[in-house]
């Protein structure tokens, strides 16, 4: 068996890392590797410090602190690292591609580390993900019990890796042997522990299927190729903005102002706060955007606080900081490369880095290239007046995808599944007619299904409505919402995300849709209020989300029940253990690896979603107080015994506070999962078509892939045959792509 070469960097660079990426911090020539841990299989710790100047104090310190471990120094690339990497052997390390970008950059050459291959790499951040656990190697180490990192070196480490601030008594720029010899020694103790702390949690879990390594392989190509930026389009949106900005500054001091002083900047977020609730709104109860933007649709709040509001809001947009991140990450050939994190969600899909392509705001223009050339004026007087119904930093948050560009004599093709996550759940529980409708959809022989929702649901002719219409544009982002939003067992807080997301009037729904309520789902609505309250919205708002649920589920039994067997499948496979239980075309099993025990859900593609340390707990009674009118115009407390249904639990990584804690799931919660997941498995494919078909893939977003081809080689139907190209394993699943071909990124 080959032999594997675990390996952890440390490095400096006047670079920032954060805001850089990877790729732009890897090729500063500033980049340098200060220490460089690695062992071989479960063999010895090597520290190889880089430098032929290490002082014998600093050695003789770091041995009596770690006296196993090997010392190497020299500014060689010792020889063992050398003839692995020649020989193609395997590498593993936390966040790999680290390693590999940097050993492969500025720093590597300068030490003569041969080239690493991408396929030789192997990633213990994406094997965490896969077996659900934290990417983090202290988080992982911690939740599995293997060796831990001693965490007293950190900040050294984080001190040496940037500039030193100097001082009158000490001028210089770096940290150095001299100036600082205990946070040399605290720094490379600290890199000798990353190698055992990554090789344990290596050691303790499953590696990645053949399948999903291939994949890795891929994303990294895919990371490496890299986007082409518009530079000058960048410069243009942030000249604009920041014109803008001091304007929005500017107008926000003079409604601030007072008798005493100067007003208020829109960057004095707790003196806003205060100024709030002294003007009119005392009840404001924080300045998140959700919070900002709910009181200014509320007619009681002063329109001086709306207007104020709505300035601190618009400043501090997040959506045009993307462009900053743009020219912070974007290489030296103007390409941006490292946006991709593969495995980023448990369930197989990618996340985001840099500027998180996976979360960008839907535009609110038609037209970028025009906007584009707005934004070249340089005026943002001449924006506004072309923009006068849409605010600046919305015309400009919607530009970030037109700054993508392909290269010359190139184009972009990005074939997307048409409401994937849709058809497969209704393919997960057989359901028929819906399964039909996009069936018919597909074939051209039916309407879409966003539309015949709408109809559905509002008794409307769907040939009398005009679709291209603004009204009828609207008609079809209702049906849309009222699709997504309660697949997995979601209701009125499902909901209330969808409308927002999709920019739907909760108000005018529910009038639109309570009138024309049948009375089983009004019934519903009425005891979901009483029982179930939400916060946060109106009884009507409520009803006319619970009531649309109803109705929904009551059309969709298979789904319904589907939820319900997940839920079973799962509970019944962590009572019997090494036994398979089935929910339609998802089936569950507990297995062990090293005495550590994962529920596996698996997926009719053959990979699986893990769950680890997995449990179930029984239902039991309770009895807890409830509060009753007492017909007096009090209320009085009597208790109620109830029913606690069972349920399932694991450890995973809380999307919240980030903490690594015990959860609990249900039938809906698993349907997401095993849909998402699924969908990924989808795209895998598609991707790999794409690949041997000669389109060379340099972006993903969600269900989407984005192709940079030769201008005579963009076959639209070539590349959507390869997306549909799919395994037996989804029979009877409709699936249809839809494509774009543009010589800029736009959705």
């Amino acid at each position: 068996m080959s032999k594997k070469l675990h390996l952890d960097f440390e490095t400096f660079s006047e670079c920032d890392l954060k805001d850089a990426g990877v790729y732009r911090f890897a090729e500063h020539p500033s980049t340098e590797i200060m220490a460089c841990s690695y062992a071989f299989d479960d063999g010895p710790v090597t520290l190889w410090a880089p430098y032929d100047n290490v002082p014998l104090e600093i050695r003789q310190q770091v041995q009596t602190l770690r006296p196993d471990v090997l010392l190497v120094y020299g500014t060689d690339c010792p020889q063992d690292i050398v003839s692995h990497i020649k020989s193609r052997g395997e590498i593993r390390a936390h966040n790999a591609q680290f390693e590999r970008v940097v050993s492969n950059g500025v720093a590597g050459r300068k030490l003569g580390i041969p080239l690493i291959e991408i396929e030789q790499t192997v990633c213990t951040a994406a094997k965490m993900s896969a077996n659900g656990l934290p990417r983090s190697l202290e988080m992982a180490a911690a939740a599995l019990g293997t060796d831990l990192k001693d965490s007293g070196g950190r900040i050294s480490m984080l001190q040496l890796a940037k500039p030193r601030k100097p001082t009158k008594a000490d001028p210089s720029t770096r940290w150095t042997f001299e100036n600082a010899p205990e946070k040399w020694v605290a720094m490379l103790v600290y890199n000798i522990d990353d190698t055992p702390a990554e090789r344990g949690i290596d050691n303790a879990v499953p590696d990645l299927i053949a399948s999903e390594q291939e994949i890795y392989h891929l994303d990294q190509r895919i990371n490496s190729r890299g986007v082409a930026v518009d530079l000058k389009a960048v410069g243009d949106i942030l000249a604009v903005v920041e014109e803008y900005k001091r304007w929005l500054a500017s107008e926000c001091e003079c409604l601030t102002a007072d008798y005493l002083g100067d007003g208020l900047k829109p960057t004095q977020r707790e003196k806003i706060s205060d100024w709030v609730r002294a003007n009119g709104w005392p009840a404001l109860a924080d300045m998140q955007a959700e919070t900002i933007k709910a009181l200014c649709k509320r007619e009681e709040v002063p329109e001086c606080v709306k207007q104020v509001l709505r300035i601190y809001s618009t400043y501090n947009a997040k959506a045009v900081s993307k462009l900053q991140a743009i020219l912070d990450a974007v290489c030296a050939d103007g390409r941006l490369r490292g946006m991709f994190l593969f495995l980023g969600a448990g369930t197989g899909r990618w996340s985001s880095l840099i500027v998180q392509l996976q979360n960008l705001m839907r535009p609110l223009i038609d037209d970028p290239e025009f906007a584009l050339e707005c934004f070249a004026s340089r005026s943002a007087d001449f924006v506004r007046m072309m923009y006068p119904d849409t605010d600046l930093m919305k015309v400009a948050g919607s530009c970030i995808r037109a700054v993508l560009v392909a290269g010359a004599g190139k184009t972009f093709l990005f074939p997307d599944y048409v409401g994937v996550e849709l058809r497969i759940n209704a393919w997960f529980w057989n359901e028929e007619t819906e399964l039909a409708v996009y069936r018919a959809q597909d074939a051209g022989t039916g309407p879409d299904s966003y539309k015949l929702t709408y109809c559905d649901f509002f008794n409307e002719d769907i040939n009398a409505i005009d679709w291209k219409s603004q009204e009828g544009k609207l008609k079809r982002q209702i049906g849309k919402v009222l699709c997504l939003a309660f697949g997995y067992e979601g209701g009125v807080s499902a909901g209330v995300t969808m409308v927002d997301t999709y920019g739907v009037d909760l108000n005018k729904l529910a009038d639109a849709l309570l009138p024309i309520m049948p009375e089983d789902a009004r019934q519903h609505a009425e005891w979901m209020w009483v029982h179930h309250r939400k916060d946060g919205v109106t009884k009507e708002q409520s009803m006319a989300l619970d009531g649309a649920k109803y109705l929904w589920r009551q059309k969709r039994p298979g789904i319904r029940q589907g939820w319900k067997d997940l839920k079973t499948a799962a509970g019944l496979a962590c009572e019997f253990p090494n036994k398979t239980f089935f929910a339609g075309k998802i089936a569950f099993r507990v297995c062990e690896y090293n005495g550590r025990s994962w529920l596996h859900m698996r997926l009719p593609s053959g990979r699986d979603i893990k769950y680890y340390g997995p449990r179930w707990i029984e239902p039991k009674t309770i009895v807890r107080p409830k509060k009753l009118d007492n017909g007096y115009g009090g209320v009085t407390w009597v208790d109620e015994e109830v029913i606690l249904p069972g349920e399932f639990r694991y450890f995973g990584v809380d999307s919240k506070t980030h903490q690594w804690l015990e959860m609990t799931s249900y039938g809906g919660q698993l349907d997401a999962d095993a849909d998402q997941g699924f969908a990924s498995d989808l795209l895998r494919n598609g991707m790999r078509n794409a690949e041997r078909l000669g389109f060379p893939i340099v972006a993903t977003v969600h269900d989407e892939l984005i192709s940079e081809v030769a201008e005579e080689r963009a076959s639209v139907e070539e590349i959507e045959r390869g997306m549909l190209d799919q395994p037996a394993y989804t029979k009877g699943l409709p699936l249809a792509v839809e494509t774009k071909r543009q010589p800029f990124y736009w959705k």
